[in-house]
């Protein structure tokens, strides 16, 4: 996973003063067990602190001193089993205890930049790191998956292989073992003038996986959106979903049983050409959801039973001017065949809504408001689905990360449900 501005060890810089890093230790303990309500919890940052937020009772709590910088991508995170949450290279007991930073330089497990994952039905944590792929669970040893050159992006639905490019300078993917690293060609680029893949996610039944190719090797051009293909996990033939999505793992998000919705659409303002197309699994064909060309569709998030969808949309035409945030943003909820679209809540410039998430049950959403303008404050807010009431603010987090008028809740805040 490349990170668009700002490497591990400047965002680790960023997080702790130098002198409270060298006090942080390598080895880490058993966590205590973390509970939450029905409604489970949120992790988010603040003004330099990182808090937890149980959403039933609206209990908060001050976990840590911490901070990230604006263009911090996908930073904060939790654990399957909600005991643990990482920031950048520390990892930080949810219910409170001492951290540990794993894969610090000293260790010799890596050279200062880091890239975690969570495995999603485990305490399992993948680094990459200069010196290779390491699978670690706290408390355990770390064991070395892959050596250096190799990158690994996202576990499988069921915890049991990741999907890894490498070897360096070859941009190939592949499906990886997690038990015995043994390592499956999924797809290798034509030739050198195609640049790297990237993981956007694997499916649900684990059957496919779906990546970007860096076809120019521009970032530029990659700002604007890359391709996007399917391939089988076992190996297979690639198939081509779209020419342009922007490469976020929020324009790709699985919908119920055998679907995938994803955001297409040039420009690398979310303002501007963006729309909603659902594709069914295995003969990848696709159907139009949000159908409404006066408008400009994304950031998706699909009921647990894949009934209903909620986006985000601004107003056509867009890119904002060149000013980010400037578009009104309002939350839709549309049925999958797309013949249905219900506008959530009566935003009102200068506010926004948007960015909202189902509840695992699909009563509530959990979505953004902040004032119509670069930077500002969010606050997060519960909606009721069936009544279309909406709560006071649970929480105010940080204003970023904003790219081009996305904002990306990982770098900031994380819902873990249990």
């Amino acid at each position: 996973m490349r990170l668009p501005f700002l490497t591990f060890a400047v965002l680790l810089a960023t997080i702790v003063p130098a002198a409270a890093r060298a006090e942080i230790p390598t080895a880490c303990g058993a966590a205590p067990p973390f509970h939450a309500g029905p409604l489970g919890a949120v992790a988010y940052i603040r003004s330099g602190s990182l808090h937890v937020v149980d959403l039933s009772s609206r209990r908060d709590r001050t976990l840590a001193r911490l901070s990230v910088p604006r263009y911090g991508t996908r930073t904060l995170a939790w654990s399957a089993d909600g005991r643990w949450l990482s920031a950048g290279d520390l990892l930080i007991p949810a219910a409170g205890g001492r951290f540990c930073r794993p894969f610090a330089p000293g260790t010799g497990l890596s050279s200062g930049d880091v890239v975690l994952h969570w495995a999603p039905r485990a305490d399992l944590l993948a680094a990459t790191t200069a010196r290779g792929v390491f699978l670690l669970r706290p408390g355990g040893k770390p064991r070395k998956l892959l050596p250096a050159g190799w990158s690994a992006d996202g576990f499988s639905p069921r915890g049991s292989r990741i999907a890894a490019e490498g070897p360096q300078h070859v941009f190939a993917l592949w499906a990886v073992d997690v038990a015995g690293g043994r390592r499956t060609l999924l797809y290798r680029p034509p030739n050198v003038h195609v640049g790297p893949t990237e993981l956007a996610r694997w499916t649900p039944d684990g059957r496919w996986v779906i990546f970007w190719t860096d076809s120019e090797g521009s970032a530029s051009i990659a700002a604007d959106g890359l391709p996007l293909l399917a391939v089988p996990a076992g190996g297979g033939r690639p198939v081509p979903l779209a020419q342009r999505v922007l490469r976020t793992p929020q324009f790709v998000v699985p919908c119920g049983s055998g679907h995938v919705l994803v955001v297409s659409g040039f420009d690398r303002y979310v303002s501007a050409h963006k729309s909603l197309e659902l594709f069914s699994e295995g003969s990848w064909t696709a159907r139009a959801v949000s159908a409404d060309p006066s408008r400009s569709w994304y950031d998706p998030s699909c009921s647990p039973d894949g009934h209903s969808i909620v986006a985000t949309a601004t107003l056509m035409p867009g890119d904002e001017g060149g000013l980010i945030d400037s578009s009104t943003r309002t939350i839709w909820l549309l049925s999958p065949d797309g013949s249905r679209r219900l506008l959530l809540g009566a935003p009102h410039d200068p506010v926004s809504f948007e960015g909202a998430r189902f509840s695992r049950d699909g009563r509530y959403l959990l979505y953004l408001e902040h004032p119509t303008r670069y930077g500002a404050p969010i606050q997060l807010r519960l909606l009721d689905v069936a009544t279309g009431r909406s709560s006071g603010p649970i929480a105010t987090i940080d204003g970023g990360s904003d790219y081009y008028g996305l904002h990306d809740l990982a770098g900031t805040a994380a819902w873990y449900q249990p």
